[in-house]
């Protein structure tokens, strides 16, 4: 399996299938096509190798992320509860940034 990309360059960056990404989500689904573009072009496509983390709990909140491509695990509770596998088009880490917390 391919390691998970990130949405948040390349020669088609930002390209139609991230905008329809985005509109797919239920926090971007109802933004229009313009602000779609706009927060594209203020993001970046980051590759993340497969078995490191994209953050921890303890790190502060400094990007939110949409999953482009792959699948990522998602441990909430660590240890202590089975993993939740997110699959395109999940936001990551967008409420961390609204409320400041890790």
């Amino acid at each position: 399996m391919d390691a998970a990309r990130l949405l948040i360059g390349d020669a088609n960056w930002p390209s139609e299938k991230c905008v329809n990404l985005l509109r797919r989500t239920l926090l971007f689904g109802k933004f229009p096509y313009g602000a779609l573009r706009t927060l594209l072009l203020a993001s970046r496509l980051i590759p993340l190798k497969t078995s490191r983390p994209l953050f921890t709990e303890n790190d502060t909140a400094q990007s939110g992320f949409l999953l482009a491509d792959g699948v990522l695990r998602y441990d909430p509770g660590g240890a202590s509860e089975r993993p939740t596998y997110l699959k395109p088009p999940a936001v990551i880490g967008e409420m961390a940034l609204v409320t400041g917390c890790l």
